[in-house]
């Protein structure tokens, strides 16, 4: 009797246009502590794998019809993992070129907003307006960034520009740049507001770091799809579960749990 209602069950959502395949297993996904997007939290049942970016992705899976296998893995070793189907899914994913050859995007689900950070004393000592003119400027001005991320054309241009790619430092964690950036190793970094807000809470950093006023990049995030484990129809899937959720203000309730308002 259960197995024929799961085959009703599974049949319906291919009747609306879901690709059966995608509910055959649990999908994997790679996440890492990056709060307030993804991270662990203890509960009195164990560990919890919550955030924003968590949160719309188990709505999404729910609107599927999936259930999920959370792996937590460095973003880099993340990326090669969907390379080879090891991993489905990746959530918070920015576009490139490099990653659409084996993974497979979907539409945008949430605007992501790279700021310049620097110690509280030096922020107007920099009056920069871009990373350019910055590093163009007498402070030979040393940037943190984190290792697999993007950043924009400007600071990809400066990194491989030989005046100046040797002041650009890599770290492989937030909480790396933020102690750098303390102990005066580096002059600020690139991060996201609001998980460097999230990363300095209840920190002996928490009054030395600022944002810095510079604009220096933003784009919308993605969830990635692996083109070796999956394919197209379920990333068109996807894209129209993140609709239904849109229309039903489900993503904007999340949104609001999370972002300071």
């Amino acid at each position: 009797m259960f197995r024929h209602l799961l085959f009703i069950f599974c049949s319906l959502f291919v009747t609306h246009g879901v690709a059966s395949s995608i509910c055959t297993r649990p999908l994997t996904v790679g996440y890492e502590d990056w709060p307030p997007y993804q991270y662990e939290k203890t509960t009195r049942h164990g560990k919890l794998t919550t955030g924003l970016d968590v949160e719309m992705l188990e709505a999404i899976m729910g609107e599927l019809g999936c259930s999920i296998k959370w792996v937590r893995m460095p973003w880099v070793q993340h990326l090669k993992a969907l390379k080879s189907g090891e991993v489905d899914l990746a959530m918070a994913a920015s576009y490139s070129l490099e990653r659409s050859q084996f993974a497979y995007y979907t539409e945008g689900y949430r605007d992501e907003i790279i700021a310049l950070f620097v110690q509280r004393d030096k922020r107007e000592a920099y009056p920069a307006k871009s990373l350019r003119e910055l590093f163009r400027g007498p402070f030979k001005f040393k940037l943190g960034i984190e290792q697999g991320f993007i950043y924009g054309g400007e600071l990809e241009s400066l990194r491989t520009d030989p005046k100046y790619k040797d002041r650009v430092i890599t770290a492989t964690l937030l909480q790396d740049n933020i102690k750098d950036l303390a102990e005066k190793t580096i002059d600020g970094f690139l991060g996201d507001p609001i998980a460097v807000w999230y990363a300095l809470r209840d920190t002996s950093y928490e009054t030395q770091v600022v944002k810095h006023p510079m604009s220096v990049y933003s784009n919308q995030v993605h969830i990635l799809l692996s083109k070796a484990s999956m394919n197209s129809d379920m990333a068109e899937n996807f894209n129209k579960a993140l609709i239904r959720l849109q229309e039903k203000g489900v993503y904007q309730t999340i949104l609001k749990a999370y972002v300071p308002q």
